[in-house]
């Protein structure tokens, strides 16, 4: 589990790491972030609808509250 890090290489690696592991990154009290919409199907009901797509670590850092 990551809890604290900054924009910028971190959020690369997490979501290139994600893409490699097909890994959905699931923040607390925030929507889950996929890398393929295929992996939306396996999330339950109530998380799929607000699940929302990445594909960089600028998204990343877009959808997250890192300040």
């Amino acid at each position: 589990m990551v809890t604290r890090f900054s924009a910028g290489e971190v959020t690369d690696l997490l979501v290139r790491l994600a893409h490699e592991l097909d890994l959905v990154i699931m923040p607390q009290d925030l929507p889950a972030l996929l890398v393929r919409e295929s992996q939306r199907r396996h999330l339950p009901e109530d998380l799929a609808g607000d699940a929302l797509v990445i594909e960089t670590g600028a998204d990343l850092t877009e959808a997250l509250p890192l300040a």
